[in-house]
Parts: C-alpha cells; structure tokens; sequence
C-alpha cells in the first residue's frame, strides 16, 4: 500500500492553530523545518513517528493526515 501526506488537512489544521508559516508547523510538532519543507512540497512521505508527532500536535487522526494512493 502506498500513501501520501494530506497536506491540505495539515495546513488547515495548523491554520486554525496559528501557525501560519512552516516554521510555526515545526516548532509545535518537533519536525525539522527541512524535512517539514520536503513533505510540504510532496518529495518525501514522512514515517509513522512523524505522522504521530503531525496528529498528536494538531488533534487530527491517521485518517485525517494520510490517504492510500495507487502505487
């Protein structure tokens, strides 16, 4: 199974939490502003304890953040 970052439920999350900027988004999850920048822009897919630090930090479920993609 492939899956991809949902980075219009990530923005709007974080939106509706006042972080505005990528690096807002990586100084509340924990993430490195580089690899935030990567999976923002879709070049990386981010693992599972990324995908948990994004979650736990915005309220948000695995559902809300990931969706299966054809491989």
């Amino acid at each position: 199974m492939a899956y991809r970052l949902r980075i219009d439920q990530l923005r709007n999350a974080a939106l509706k939490a006042g972080d505005q900027r990528p690096a807002d988004i990586a100084k509340r999850t924990g993430i490195s502003e580089s690899a935030l920048s990567r999976m923002l822009r879709g070049q990386s897919t981010p693992g599972l304890v990324t995908i948990m630090k994004l979650r736990d930090s915005y309220g948000l479920t695995n559902k809300d953040l990931i969706e299966e993609v054809a491989a």
